[in-house]
């Protein structure tokens, strides 16, 4: 993919033909009658989230394109640094569902393809859950139901996305680790 500034039209195009398994994506209905395609187009042309609010969109739309609007410029930046998986994990995180309407305005805006491919490659597959749940972390280390798990769960997830978790075993090690005091 070349770094040629793309329409949002052909932009959504070249994402589908390059992922196929977008198509069906940029083709759902997000609500009323305005497909995700109709309201990533939308999202790149407003500037600002005031705009929306004297349009008659629904909550889903509005919630869709102001998302498009607040990750966009991180988007962009990390596009630019080649972030980590441990930087790249919270934006991943927080994107969610809109991640390709993101990619798709930032390629339209100008942004490297070959830079997007990673972060549609890893929102279509994700990669295998984790070998542990919250309940095995409290019965094998002994922890109570609370915020440490749902913390020790999500560096358990990006330190299996860096590569330092295969399994069960590992997990909890790495978990004891991490729950040690320094």
């Amino acid at each position: 993919m070349s770094r040629a500034v793309f329409g949002h039209r052909r932009a959504i195009a070249h994402l589908q033909m390059a992922w196929p398994e977008l198509i069906g994506y940029f083709d759902r209905i997000l609500a009323g009658n305005r497909s995700v395609a109709a309201m990533t187009r939308l999202a790149a042309l407003l500037t600002a989230a005031t705009v929306m609010l004297p349009l008659h969109f629904s909550k889903v739309e509005h919630r869709f394109c102001l998302g498009v609007l607040r990750y966009l410029p991180q988007f962009l930046a990390f596009l630019q640094a080649e972030p980590t998986p441990r930087q790249r994990y919270p934006l991943q995180q927080a994107t969610g569902e809109i991640l390709p309407a993101i990619a798709a305005v930032a390629l339209a805006s100008g942004a490297d393809g070959v830079a997007i491919r990673p972060w549609l490659d890893r929102w279509l597959r994700p990669g295998p859950p984790l070998p542990v749940s919250g309940n095995d972390l409290q019965a094998a280390l002994a922890l109570r139901p609370g915020p440490t798990v749902g913390a020790l769960l999500t560096e358990l997830a990006i330190a299996q996305a860096e590569g330092h978790i295969l399994d069960r075993d590992s997990a909890i090690a790495y978990s004891r680790r991490w729950l040690a005091p320094s």
